[in-house]
């Protein structure tokens, strides 16, 4: 939002923060902007929102500046080295874990409607047309978008893995599990795999985020060996109409 070598009080930040808000107010006279679900559960009653780093003062101060407000909902940021094998645990003899087809679309997509069902407010926008687009993507890897697959050839939890080659780091965005699979260790599985398949990439970092009320997520993460290294926490701000 800020450069660093910029004031605490930037010119551009504060461009950039006036604009989102004249945004944000234009979308809610319209009725065309809604609270999603993830937000509803922080508390939040506004759909302004900013995020900044606990050890970033730069934008802390930009933010307070502007009006905005720190609240107890964050972001939890994860790393874990991959410099060290990674092993899967035994799989039941009815999975298989493999990436994704040109000949899967539509069922990789109503995997993400579903995992993703019980956080917005409404169904995901995502479709087999954006999907196919995403998939046209020059930083997109087709092996690094990992499923987990029965006998039925149902898909019942994925992760998506975005390589920084520059420096060595993998990013997921993002993990999900059938609401109906759940508990049965099954996103752990596809995010190890994941993780193998970076590292034989060359990366030396694994990185996650996922919000605080996500409960299942803040276990899970822990459970394939990442650790917390640094929280985002949300500030808002009133809009008025």
């Amino acid at each position: 939002m800020s450069a660093p070598a910029c004031p605490l009080h930037d010119s551009i930040g504060g461009e950039i923060l006036t604009w989102a808000e004249s945004r944000g107010r234009d979308l809610a006279r319209a009725g065309k902007q809604s609270m999603p679900k993830a937000l509803a559960m922080l508390g939040h009653d506004t759909v302004c929102l900013a995020t900044a780093l606990e050890s970033d003062a730069q934008r802390i101060s930009l933010l307070e500046h502007h009006g905005f407000r720190r609240t107890d909902g964050f972001n939890v940021l994860y790393s874990r080295s991959l410099k060290d094998s990674i092993s899967l645990p035994k799989l039941d003899p009815s999975l298989r874990l493999r990436h994704v087809t040109d000949a899967d679309l539509e069922e990789r997509i109503d995997l993400h409607r579903d995992a993703w069902s019980v956080w917005g407010s409404g169904p995901s926008s995502r479709t087999v047309e954006n999907y196919r687009s995403l998939r046209n993507a020059p930083i997109y890897d087709p092996e690094l978008d990992v499923v987990l697959e029965d006998t039925g050839d149902i898909f019942l939890a994925y992760c998506i893995g975005w390589l920084d080659l520059a420096n060595g780091f993998g990013h997921f965005e993002p993990v999900g599990c059938r609401p109906n699979f759940t508990r049965r260790g099954y996103a752990r599985v596809v995010t190890l795999e994941g993780m193998r398949r970076m590292r034989k990439r060359g990366m030396h970092t694994a990185l996650v985020a996922t919000a605080s009320v996500n409960e299942r997520a803040r276990v899970l993460y822990p459970s394939c060996g990442f650790v917390e290294v640094e929280r985002a926490y949300h500030y808002v701000k009133g809009v008025a109409l």
